[in-house]
Parts: structure tokens; C-alpha cells; sequence
């Protein structure tokens, strides 16, 4: 395939890249990269795919993180023996090792306290607990919430416990922020593309996958045993959290939904649909989850958080539709507000 990166006979490496996915360590011009293959996944409904395009997931969330000025993994688009993969060129300098919030947590809670992701207070008393973040402690909540808000625009389902991270030396005690990595879960990866056009055409449908899932990976409540995730939009259009609402204001200006759609249309290997769907659900989230909380923070009473019913969903997916085929119909006008 011309013009595409074939990695099948780079160098191996001998990096070690933990996580449930299939990983491979390589040396390319020089530098490590880690490999990450398609997952293989059981398909439980008709709309499932059995191979989830989390490939290019980790590469356009990736991307649209960067795009917003947060510091995130370079990644490649590529092939490996005829299979599409996503190369991430290794961050971590010598010297350093990257450290997961995982272990920080584990040193405040015993195991039988932790969940596979964390509690909102287990998210707070580790920053506040563990004086080996006390360094970036202020830098570490803000790109926590900067990152959620991003993770709310590409709907990332499992920015667990191990997902995020930080740089340490161990001989000098020197810690700092790590780029945002492992995206993979972003974008609705286990969809089939047969099922694109039936959620496009069903208002119902693309509700769904706005409000209802996906979720946040941050439970509401102590409970590991009964976790309740947060719902983006729920959160995002509160007062709950003021480092969150202050991340989304920071934030959501930043995002430039014409920009993405052009990095989108360059994605190597993406199928035409893949890149109508995917521009298509990001202009609907970015309207309906990141606008419209902005919109509802900037004119709250600071005293009540406003509710929406399935009318006012409704409605407001019909002002995002036709605002959607208007820029479809004139393709040189800006999806921005």
C-alpha cells in the first residue's frame, strides 16, 4: 500500500507494554515504539464487530488531544503483516520510568478498597494523601479534569486506574506529568460499520451514545461493588466539581471541530465511513455534551444545576442535525459555533 508505514520487519524490541490489548515492542528509525493490534472481541449484538477498530481510536484521540494543547504519545497509522496497528513512540526518557496513578492509589487504599476505577473521593485523597505527588499535585487534578474533558468529547469509556501516569526518576526523586496516552476505548470501537448509518438515522439512537453511554471511568459513589459511573454530560453541566468546571472552560474553546475533521480525513487506512461516522458523532457530542454544559455553567444560578428531559435531548439533537447538514451542504463553512 503506497505511502503507508509497513512496520513487519522492524527491529524488536525489548520494552515492556503491560495492558489487556496485543502489544509488540519495535525499534523504528532509531527509536522504540509499542505496536497495538485490533482486539478481538465476541460480538453480542448485530451492530458489534468481532475486530474493534480500537486502532484508530488511540490514533485520532490521540490526535484530537494534541489538537487541544495537552501533551499526548505520538502515534503512527501503519500496517504489521497485512494487519493495520497503531505505532506509540515511547515517551518515557532514560532514566525515568512511567509510574501508573495506580501504584499511588494502592499506597493510600489497601486492595480490597480499590476498584478497577477510581471513586471521585479515592481521586482526591490520593493527590492529597500521597506525598510523592505533592510536587505536581495542583498540575496533576488539572490535567486529570483536562483530560476528562476530552475523553467526554471522543467518548473514552475506560480511563481506569491504570490509564493515566506519571514520569519518575528514581535517583533524584524528580516526577512530572506524562503525555496523555491509551485512547483506545474512544470512539465506539466495537461498532460494525453496517450499523453506522442505522444510529445516524435513528435520533434515538445517537441520544443513547451521547447521554446514556458512553460513561465516565469514575464512580460516583465508595461502592467498588456497585459501581455508578459518572454520565460526561451530568458531570460537565454540574457545579459538583470546580476544578472540572474550570477544565471545561479552559478547554472547550480549544476545540476546533473543522481542524479535526481534516486530521480525521487524512487518517491512513480509515474507510470512507469510518471518517463520516466518526466526524459526524464528534459534531453531535461536541455540541450536545461539551456546548451545552459550557452554555449551562456560563448561565446557571450558582445555586441550582439545570435538568434536561428527553424533549429538550431531543430538541437540542435537532438544532446539532441541521446544523450538521448545513456544513454538509456548504463543506467550506466551519462546524464551530
Amino acid at each position: 500500500m503506497k505511502g503507508i508505514i509497513d512496520f513487519t520487519n522492524a527491529k524488536l524490541g525489548y520494552r515492556d507494554y503491560g495492558g489487556s490489548d496485543s502489544k509488540l515492542s519495535i525499534v523504528y528509525q532509531g527509536e522504540n515504539y509499542m505496536l497495538k493490534f485490533p482486539e478481538e472481541k465476541t460480538k453480542n449484538m448485530d451492530i458489534q464487530t468481532s475486530e474493534a477498530n480500537n486502532v484508530f481510536s488511540e490514533y485520532i484521540g490521540s490526535h484530537i488531544m494534541q489538537m487541544v494543547g495537552l501533551p499526548a504519545h505520538e502515534t503512527m497509522i501503519g500496517i504489521y503483516k497485512g494487519e493495520p496497528v497503531v505505532a506509540c513512540k515511547d515517551f518515557v526518557p532514560k532514566g525515568y520510568r512511567l509510574q501508573e496513578f495506580e501504584w499511588f492509589s494502592k499506597n493510600i487504599f489497601r486492595k480490597n478498597e480499590l476498584g478497577r476505577i477510581p471513586t471521585y473521593n479515592q481521586l482526591y485523597q490520593t493527590f492529597n494523601q500521597n506525598p510523592r505527588l505533592n510536587p505536581i499535585k495542583e498540575k496533576g487534578i488539572q490535567r486529570y479534569w483536562d483530560t476528562f474533558v476530552v475523553d467526554a468529547l471522543i467518548g473514552n469509556f475506560d480511563r481506569h486506574r491504570g490509564n493515566w501516569g506519571y514520569l519518575v526518576n528514581e535517583d533524584t526523586g524528580n516526577i512530572q506529568l506524562a503525555p496523555v496516552y491509551d485512547c483506545g476505548s474512544s470512539l465506539y470501537p466495537n461498532l460494525s460499520e453496517k450499523s453506522f448509518q442505522t444510529i445516524l438515522n435513528n435520533p434515538d439512537e445517537i441520544l443513547k451514545r451521547i447521554y446514556v453511554f458512553p460513561k465516565a471511568a469514575l464512580n460516583r459513589t465508595d461502592n467498588i461493588e456497585k459501581v455508578e459511573k459518572f454520565g460526561y454530560f451530568d458531570l460537565l453541566s454540574s457545579d459538583f466539581d470546580k476544578n472540572c468546571c474550570s477544565s471545561l472552560k479552559r478547554i472547550a474553546p480549544k476545540i476546533h471541530l473543522q481542524e479535526i475533521n481534516k486530521m480525521i480525513d487524512g487518517t491512513p487506512l480509515l474507510s470512507d465511513k469510518k471518517k463520516d461516522f466518526y466526524k459526524k458523532m464528534l459534531q453531535y457530542r461536541k455540541e450536545l455534551i461539551i456546548d451545552k454544559s459550557l452554555e449551562l455553567q456560563i448561565h446557571r444560578n450558582c445555586n441550582k444545576t439545570e435538568k434536561m428531559g428527553l424533549d429538550d435531548l431531543l430538541n437540542e439533537l435537532k438544532k446539532s442535525n441541521e446544523k450538521l447538514n448545513r456544513s454538509n451542504e456548504n463543506p467550506q463553512k466551519s462546524f464551530d459555533r
